[in-house]
């Protein structure tokens, strides 16, 4: 069965395909605080999401002008480089989301050295490594100067 123009309403198509993927997008961007909650250890927790969002606005206000340069680079198709980078840049992100570690059934991380060793088979059980009910151990810290001897 072949459909012509004249069954389908192409504007309408058009209008309703970019509302399912407009809704998508506000979901995935919902979905984002959630997950990078769970990937960031407590003591950094805040400025870990504060930082995700304020690159996710940044990515926001470089959006549109990805179309102005589409019609720079390309005169008689600007929307084909529009297509081009968000695909792509979504492929990307999509790809690089399954190198994250699972945090289904698993406990948030307390530490940093707890974060770094989230998809580790063998996870830290034991927090007794940590000095004075701290949620940094000394290991996750660099040197300091200000050490002294007692």
């Amino acid at each position: 069965m072949v459909f012509s123009a004249d069954f389908i309403d192409v504007g309408s198509l058009a209008t309703a395909l970019a509302l399912i993927g407009k809704a998508c997008i506000v979901s995935c961007f919902c979905i984002i605080f959630i997950y990078t909650s769970e990937l960031f250890p407590t003591v950094i927790r805040t400025v870990g999401v504060g930082s995700c969002a304020f690159w996710g606005r940044v990515g926001s206000l470089l959006a549109p002008q990805i179309l102005l340069l589409g019609k720079k680079l390309n005169h008689e198709s600007p929307d084909l480089v529009t297509f081009i980078t968000f695909g792509a840049l979504s492929l990307l992100a999509g790809l690089l989301a399954l190198l994250l570690p699972e945090t289904l059934n698993r406990d948030l991380p307390d530490t940093v050295f707890e974060a770094e060793h989230l998809g580790d088979r063998d996870e830290v059980k034991d927090k007794s490594e940590f000095d004075d009910n701290t949620l940094v151990r000394s290991d996750d810290c660099g040197p300091t100067n200000s050490s002294h001897e007692v």
